[in-house]
């Protein structure tokens, strides 16, 4: 009987769990599921809200101009304070005065890289480049170069732009016989390279596109009316008065009626508008005291390309089918946003780069100064690898901050493209 009683009391031979148990487990997995999917589903909520804020931002980046000092105040108002500073790389190990930096504005790289490459007797020997493209452009003059994307068909041959007959009597341009020390006496500059008159080429034709639309900057253009908005019946009087009615110098307008860029190329008023500008510019070019500021190119060509440059980002934020205007100015925002991000990389590589170049050639110096001759060797030899590395070497995520001592009491982090500018 004692035995039985041990076998029946055994845990083994003790009766299987409940219903009501069973029920109670099923329930406690069943609330344990239902708090995490409601964890899930808040942080799918904040996921939203915060890609709809990054959309306001890149919007608010896109209509106001980009200040670091603004901006920086502005986040730490809204976000709190900045976060730690970080660690040291290899730009912030350039601390560097503005002593230093007038140092490193009279450093020549070429010279010392001309020299390693004999020394070593280095294959590919680097040779000066901008010296045989300003030979080049001195030698062969007649050579106009041909800027623009596509050749459009140009105005009727019935239409012409009158030119009003100029009233100052007596202000004429006197020619430049003035030598380099007279010119630069009355703020004339001799002597301009071929990559100078690139860009001021460029830069009056895009000023004076400003001035022909009214805006302040290239990327407000898209948020300007047409001309089909603004007044129609311009439209219909431009064939039969081009000369009156058509586009200004002034506060005028674009034909964006088009849905596609060939439509609003080949809109008669745009054409009307490119040969205003490309007539100007010549004029500009032309007038200018100083013959040698400008490239001797194809004037029409260059306002095409930057009309058509225009015209592209209206067509770019036109609404796509399904798509609201809201929606598309988010979309055109990002890609904007997208496209200045991966410039800003680029400059940065290249200043970096540059930078480097010019503290290699600097070390050069100072070793052959202190007759180091295994520190000539070896920054020489850095100075090659630098060469071929080419921009690209340069790191995107490197710290583009060094430290400058500004009034000699507080050393405060600089854009390292201040710094390169050695002023």
């Amino acid at each position: 009987m004692k035995q039985l009683n041990l076998v029946l009391n055994h845990p083994s031979s003790s009766s299987s769990p409940s219903a009501s148990t069973l029920q109670a487990k099923i329930e406690h997995l069943k609330s344990k599921l239902a708090a995490e999917q409601t964890e899930k589903d808040s942080l799918k909520q904040n996921i939203s809200n915060y890609k709809s804020k990054l959309a306001e931002l890149k919007v608010l980046v896109f209509f106001y101009p980009y200040e670091p000092s603004n901006c920086i105040m502005k986040l730490e108002s809204k976000f709190g304070s900045q976060s730690p500073e970080p660690e040291p790389t290899v730009a912030r190990a350039y601390t560097t005065i503005r002593s230093s930096r007038k140092v490193l504005s009279r450093v020549e790289v070429e010279g010392p890289l001309k020299e390693a490459y004999q020394k070593y007797s280095l294959k590919g020997a680097i040779e000066d480049k901008a010296s045989e493209a300003d030979s080049e452009v001195e030698e062969d003059t007649s050579v106009t170069p041909v800027i623009g994307r596509r050749r459009k068909k140009s105005c009727p041959a019935r239409f012409s732009i009158k030119s009003k007959p100029s009233t100052d009597k007596g202000k004429q341009w006197a020619p430049n016989t003035t030598d380099s020390s007279d010119s630069e006496d009355v703020g004339i500059r001799s002597g301009w390279t071929a990559k100078e008159q690139v860009r001021q080429s460029n830069k009056m034709v895009r000023t004076q596109l400003h001035e022909m639309l009214n805006v302040r900057r290239s990327k407000d253009i898209v948020g300007r009316d047409g001309i089909e908005t603004k007044d129609p019946d311009r439209l219909a009087l431009l064939e039969k008065d081009p000369n009156k009615y058509g586009p200004k110098i002034h506060c005028s307008f674009l034909d964006t009626s088009g849905s596609t860029i060939n439509d609003l190329m080949d809109s008669d008023w745009n054409q009307w508008f490119i040969l205003t500008l490309g007539n100007m510019c010549k004029a500009i070019a032309d007038a200018s005291c100083n013959p040698d500021r400008f490239m001797k190119m194809d004037w029409q060509a260059l306002a095409q390309d930057k009309v058509y440059q225009a015209c592209l980002d209206v067509v770019k934020l036109k609404p796509q089918p399904g798509e609201t205007v809201k929606q598309a100015l988010a979309r055109y925002m990002g890609r904007y946003c997208d496209l200045l991000e991966r410039a800003q990389n680029t400059q940065s590589r290249h200043t970096k780069f540059d930078l480097h170049k010019k503290i290699t050639a600097a070390m050069i110096e100072v070793c052959k100064d202190r007759n180091d001759h295994e520190g000539v060797m070896f920054w020489e030899w850095v100075l090659v690898l630098l060469d071929h590395a080419g921009h690209n070497f340069m790191l995107d995520d490197e710290d583009m901050t060094v430290l400058d001592r500004t009034d000699g009491k507080r050393t405060i982090a600089r854009c390292i493209k201040q710094v390169a500018l050695l002023k």
